[in-house]
């Protein structure tokens, strides 16, 4: 609006012409009939993909949820990683009863 105003103002003939606000009138409803277009269209499908995407990647390791987690609360959870894989004392047989394992 400023430069079409800024045309009337400045005695530039061709600038000064009055199909310029047609035009620009013109090229606005165009493109708020392709943006209406493109929302009613396309932009539901990449909403959708875009939640689809979210949703698997929620449960997926290594998500951006864990790649936020700091380095120390990585090498606590490897510490304890390592103190649950070591070998138990003790195993349960088929029967539920427990019986003390050899080492060696």
């Amino acid at each position: 609006g400023l430069l079409l105003l800024l045309f009337r103002i400045i005695p530039l003939d061709f600038f000064n012409l009055r199909f310029w606000l047609y035009l620009w009138l013109l090229a606005t409803v165009a493109s708020a009939g392709y943006f209406a277009y493109w929302y009613r269209t396309v932009y539901p499908k990449e909403v959708a993909r875009y939640q689809k995407t979210q949703r698997a990647r929620q449960y997926m390791p290594g998500s951006a949820k864990a790649a936020g987690r700091t380095t120390t609360s990585r090498s606590t959870s490897i510490t304890t990683a390592k103190k649950t894989t070591a070998a138990p004392t003790q195993r349960t047989t088929a029967s539920g009863s427990t019986k003390k394992r050899k080492k060696g």
